[in-house]
C-alpha cells in the first residue's frame, strides 16, 4: 500500500517577525537582500555615479583647456596630460607611465627636473620663464598635486603662454618711449598731463627747459605753478580748466613765470582727455615760449605808430 506524500503547510509568521526582503536582481558582495542592504547599495550606486560625473567633468576640462598641464606620480612618471602639452613635448596617450626625463622636449629648460625634486622637498611652487623652439614664451610652474585630504600624491606642471602679452607690453613700452623722445626733442614746447583737478602728473625734459622746475619739483603741484603770483589770485587756472572741460579745449596767451622768477610770453592749448565712455580723465597742456614773436610784434606795432605820428606831424 503506497504512502501518500505529506502536504507542505506554510506556517504563519509570528508577530513581530520582519517579512522576507525582496531578492536583488544580481548578487552584490557584502550587501544583503534586506531593507538596510538595499539602502546601502543605493548609496554606493549614487557615490559611483557622482565619481563618474566628476571624472567626466575633469576629462572634459583637461581636453578643452588651452593650458599645457602634466600630472606626474610620485616617481615622476606621466599620469595624464592636456592636449596643449603636445606643443612642448612629444607625447601620445601610450606615453602614460613613462618617466618625464625620457620624453623629447620642444623647449629649453635645464632646471625642470631639479625644480621638480626641490618642490617635492619644500612643497613650495616654483615658477620660471621658458622659451619653446618655436620662439614662444611660457611661465612654467611646478606645483604639488594634493588630494582632498591635503596629501601630496604627485606633481603638477603647467605651461602658460605669455607670448602675446609680452608682445603687447613691448609695443606699449615702445610707444611710451617714442612719445617720451618726441616730447624731449621739442626744445620750445612743454607738453605735460594734468589730472581732473588740474594737478601736474607728468613733467618731461622740455617742460624743465621751458620753466626751470625739475620733475620732482613740478609733479603734484597745481597748474598755477607756471603763472605769475598776481594772476594766481584771479583764478585763471580754474577758468581755463572749466572752459577746457566744457568746450573740449581752450587756447590762451599771456605772461608765464619760470622758477627763477623771470617771465616769458606763453601761448598754449589746454585740452580735455576723455575715455571711450566720455568720462573726463584729465587734461593735456601744450605751451610754447613766444616771447620773441611777441617782441617782434611789439616792435612792429611801435614802428607803425611812430610812422603814423610822423605823417600826421607833416
Amino acid at each position: 500500500m503506497k504512502k501518500r506524500p505529506k502536504a507542505s503547510v506554510t506556517q504563519p509568521a509570528a508577530a513581530g517577525d520582519a517579512p522576507p526582503g525582496p531578492r536583488l536582481p544580481f548578487p552584490v558582495v557584502g550587501v544583503s537582500a534586506s531593507a538596510g542592504g538595499l539602502e546601502a547599495y543605493a548609496q554606493l550606486q549614487a557615490k559611483m555615479l557622482e565619481l563618474e560625473g566628476t571624472t567626466n567633468d575633469l576629462a572634459s576640462l583637461l581636453s578643452s583647456t588651452n593650458i599645457a598641464v602634466i600630472f606626474l606620480d610620485p616617481q615622476l612618471h606621466i599620469r595624464r596630460f592636456t592636449p596643449a602639452v603636445r606643443d612642448l613635448l612629444e607625447l601620445i596617450p601610450q606615453d602614460v607611465g613613462r618617466p618625464l626625463h625620457n620624453l623629447a622636449r620642444k623647449f629649453t629648460d635645464e632646471d625642470l627636473e631639479p625644480d621638480v625634486k626641490r618642490m617635492l622637498e619644500t612643497l613650495e611652487p616654483i615658477r620660471r620663464e621658458v622659451t619653446s623652439f618655436a620662439g614662444r614664451t611660457y611661465v612654467r610652474s611646478v606645483l604639488p598635486h594634493r588630494t582632498t585630504l591635503n596629501q601630496v600624491e604627485g606633481v603638477v606642471i603647467t605651461f602658460i603662454d605669455i607670448t602675446d602679452r609680452q608682445r603687447a607690453e613691448a609695443a606699449l613700452r615702445d610707444s611710451v618711449e617714442q612719445h617720451r623722445l618726441m616730447h624731449e626733442s621739442l626744445q620750445d614746447f612743454a607738453i605735460f598731463l594734468l589730472d581732473v583737478d588740474g594737478t601736474i602728473k607728468t613733467w618731461p625734459k622740455a617742460a624743465e627747459r621751458v620753466f626751470g622746475h625739475t620733475r620732482e619739483e613740478a609733479i603734484g603741484q597745481p597748474l598755477s605753478l607756471i603763472f605769475p603770483p598776481e594772476l594766481v589770485g584771479e583764478g585763471p587756472t580754474r577758468q581755463e580748466l572749466l572752459v577746457a572741460k566744457t568746450a573740449g579745449s581752450v587756447t590762451q596767451e599771456g605772461w608765464r613765470m619760470r622758477k627763477d622768477g623771470t617771465r616769458f610770453w606763453g601761448c598754449g592749448v589746454l585740452s580735455a582727455v576723455n575715455d571711450e565712455q566720455g568720462k573726463l580723465r584729465g587734461f593735456v597742456k601744450v605751451l610754447s615760449d613766444e616771447t620773441k614773436r611777441r617782441q617782434v610784434e611789439d616792435d612792429l606795432r611801435q614802428a607803425k605808430q611812430r610812422a603814423e605820428a610822423a605823417i600826421e606831424a607833416k
